[in-house]
């Protein structure tokens, strides 16, 4: 038996998007000065759409120096999410826009913020207070809900993993 131990030296960048509007941004003013193994996007600036989303990634593959392990301009989505107590609507939809962005950017890598949801749902008022124990008291970055259940995320994910 073998055993493969990595050590993967990233960076995440975010606020990518920021660049646009002319307000210098870690992409362009560090990620240029260091070489890494790979980079990751917190992609909420980006989730706009499809569209925005590849743009943000090929602005980071554009300054990022990536080393030989991952290759050059490897990048991927370190934390992307849709929070489904907000924005309970078009959840599969916004996923396929996204993920097909992602594809088309050559991203290997997309990790789904979060397993649970530990965010308390700021709409609601009184404010809850911790332990989550309902799913309207949080914001819904979950693939897994309080009682168990999926989510909506979780169920797309699901069926991705049962097609693929």
């Amino acid at each position: 038996m073998s055993i493969l131990f990595c050590v993967v030296i990233h960076r995440d960048a975010n606020r990518v998007l920021d660049l646009q509007r002319g307000i210098p941004t870690m992409t362009d003013q560090v990620l240029p000065g260091v070489e890494l193994d790979l980079v990751s996007y917190s992609a909420y600036d980006g989730m706009k759409d499809g569209v925005t989303l590849f743009r943000a990634i090929e602005t980071i593959r554009r300054y990022a120096r990536t080393g030989k392990l991952f290759g050059p301009g490897a990048v991927y989505v370190g934390e992307i999410g849709i929070p489904e107590s907000e924005q309970p609507d078009r959840v599969a939809e916004r996923w396929d826009d996204w993920l097909g962005a992602a594809f088309a950017a050559n991203v290997h890598y997309i990790a789904q913020w979060q397993l649970y949801c530990n965010e308390l749902n700021p709409r609601l008022q009184p404010a809850p207070s911790a332990p989550i124990r309902k799913p309207d008291q949080a914001r819904g970055f979950w693939l897994v809900r309080p009682d168990g259940s999926l989510s909506a995320t979780g169920q797309y994910f699901g069926g991705l993993w049962r097609r693929g």
